[in-house]
């Protein structure tokens, strides 16, 4: 076997003149694509699903970028994940525009423009090829899988994660070019900075590694000849800094995600049903790429998996695979794309299982670049002998673009809100937890019968489903039927005992009932296990207080007034612990803070009221 030869021109100055209006035009069109499709995100909602956790009930966010702010976002095991730099990106976007939702859109799609203009620019400038890498960049750009990681403002760390992918790729190209130290610390900044933004690229030094076979040529067929061992010897040992760093990041996410509860142990998912569906997946998205319909935003995961799905999967796998390696002198791409494809899904196919979901579109995101790489190379080679008009494939590649333009601008606008969002997933198909997020929306709008409807429904086909089971006994609880809403909230709690939330509904119940001692147990564990959560720090210093544990109801109301310095409620409860304990001066500054948050809080004004006049009397 060969080698294969392009033209070398990777190590050639780019051509100047007719092609770089070409590239300008590209990249125009590129900006112009994102802002059709993606133009009305402004004016979308937060959703309820990751969206309060990152932003809109994040206490830690919603104050900008704070010093304090900094610290938790390097530490935090928030969101079952360790992404400081998504985190500082959530932050900064409140710091400049406020903690509404229509900036945090915007900033999204700012995002993803740039991703793909960098992607056009990133095989351009390997390929000399301006036509399939701006195919290859359009798919990207429009593509209606690529809708989720751009319309959900929590998925934030998808785009700003290919931000910095993208960024150390082409540096490593630059490197390549022109090798120094300082170029290829720049790689590894880049690279560090994509892993603080999500850990999913820890597969970027195997990217590198296909992109040193093709297209940039470092190394050949067969590999491991006299001539060719030394040289990926020489390969592998320049990617050993990024190989580290991507260890390490695997380490920390596995730690994290494990303490945070959100990794399924093999009894609650086998690890043969895993197997199983990782082979259907990656087939499953192959096809959503090649046609995108029933694009949804969970996909649960199957309890059981037909054998003739698996086979046909593996078959499907196994025959590409040959059929790629047979080819890979002649059509190298076909390498570089496919196992893109492959190596860059592998963190997230499900053999550790992090979730409930069996796939989801966002994990294409960077995945599926390989599958257009392939396509618009593989495709330009075989019309290539065909005799008709040149004009012919570039208009087809235009009309194709076109297509996922206009499929992606109607899938974008299931995201106004969450209503609208979660009644799509239910036309898909049956999904639990799509009922419950429909039962959150109608509940929120007042219609508490429909909820309660929609959370019977997923408890029917997911009989422990901890969510639903919480939220059918909030319901209760919020309909006064305490006693009927213990028999969820102990269920919820007993399924998920590290659900802070339940813990907190399930004090409310007993405080209802009249256990006390057992409600201070669990609104103490809801903290303990949600330090943010400031309603369980409200709730368990009120109970404490009206008990008589006044020195102990203290800091919790401080830390509820910290974590959430809006809210009136604890700075009037603490004014009353206060005056009751004669500390007069510290008493109406607290109700004094009450007003200022609250002009209108007339239990607050007539306490204050109260205390100056005992005041002026003496």
């Amino acid at each position: 076997m060969g080698t294969h030869r392009n033209s070398g021109l990777l190590y050639q100055p780019p051509v100047i003149g007719l092609l770089s209006r070409h590239v300008l035009v590209v990249l125009l069109s590129l900006v112009v694509i994102n802002l059709t499709i993606y133009g009305s995100v402004g004016g979308y909602d937060f959703v309820s699903y990751d969206d309060p956790s990152y932003v809109s009930e994040n206490p830690h966010v919603l104050n900008g970028i704070t010093w304090a702010g900094i610290v938790w976002a390097s530490t935090t095991r928030e969101a079952a994940n360790w992404h400081p730099l998504t985190w500082l990106s959530h932050m900064l976007d409140v710091q400049f525009f406020g903690p509404k939702p229509e900036m945090h859109h915007v900033t999204n799609v700012l995002f993803h423009t740039i991703n793909s203009c960098l992607l056009f620019w990133l095989l351009w400038r390997m390929t000399e090829a301006l036509g399939r890498s701006a195919f290859v960049a359009g798919l990207f750009a429009a593509h209606p899988l690529q809708v989720e990681s751009v319309a959900w403002i929590a998925e934030r760390k998808n785009v700003l994660s290919t931000l910095f992918a993208l960024l150390a790729l082409c540096a490593y190209v630059v490197y390549v070019r022109n090798p120094s130290r300082v170029r290829y610390a720049c790689v590894m900044f880049l690279f560090a900075f994509g892993l603080m933004a999500k850990p999913m690229l820890v597969t970027l030094p195997f990217v590198m590694m296909l992109l040193d076979w093709w297209p940039l040529q470092r190394v050949s067929l067969p590999l491991f000849t006299a001539a060719q061992r030394p040289l990926l010897g020489k390969l592998l040992w320049e990617k050993t800094p990024l190989f580290v760093l991507s260890m390490a990041s695997a380490i920390i996410t596995f730690t994290v995600q494990h303490r945070a509860g959100a990794v399924q142990s093999l009894n609650a998912i086998p690890f043969r049903l895993r197997l199983f569906n990782a082979a259907i997946s990656y087939v499953a998205y192959l096809g959503k790429t090649a046609w995108p319909a029933k694009l949804g935003l969970s996909y649960p995961f199957p309890t059981e998996i037909a054998v003739w799905k698996v086979v046909s999967s593996v078959l499907f796998l196994a025959i590409f695979t040959i059929l790629v390696f047979r080819s890979a002198t002649r059509r190298p791409y076909l390498a570089t794309g496919w196992f893109w494809y492959v190596g860059t899904l592998v963190p997230v196919i499900g053999l550790v299982q992090v979730g409930d979901q069996a796939m989801a579109d966002r994990y294409g995101y960077i995945p599926l670049i390989g599958v257009f790489l392939l396509t618009a190379w593989g495709l330009t080679e075989l019309v290539s002998e065909w005799r008709f008009d040149r004009r012919v494939l570039p208009a087809a590649a235009v009309f194709v673009i076109l297509l996922c333009a206009l499929t992606a601008r109607a899938q974008v606008q299931y995201w106004k809100n969450d209503l609208v969002l979660w009644q799509h997933a239910l036309a898909i198909g049956d999904n639990p937890v799509a009922h419950v997020h429909v039962g959150n929306a109608l509940l929120a709008d007042g219609k508490a019968e429909e909820a309660m409807a929609h959370y019977s429904e997923a408890l029917r086909t997911r009989p422990n489903f901890d969510l639903a089971l919480d939220n059918l006994g909030i319901v209760l609880l919020n309909q006064g039927r305490f006693r009927e809403a213990l028999v969820p909230l102990k269920k919820a709690v007993l399924v998920n005992p590290s659900y802070a939330h339940a813990q907190n509904d399930l004090g409310v119940a007993l405080e209802r009932d009249g256990k006390i001692d057992e409600a201070i147990v669990h609104y103490s564990e809801a903290v303990r296990l949600d330090h943010d959560f400031s309603v369980a720090h409200v709730n368990l210093a009120k109970l404490l207080a009206t008990h008589g544990r006044v020195d102990e109801a203290i800091p919790e109301y401080l830390e509820a007034s910290r974590l959430k310095p809006d809210d009136a409620v604890p700075h009037y409860d603490l004014g009353i612990i206060f005056s009751n304990k004669n500390d007069i001066r510290r008493a109406i500054s607290e109700f004094d803070t009450a007003l200022r948050l609250n002009p209108g809080y007339a239990d607050a004004q007539r306490a204050l009221n109260i205390l100056r006049n005992s005041g002026s009397r003496q």
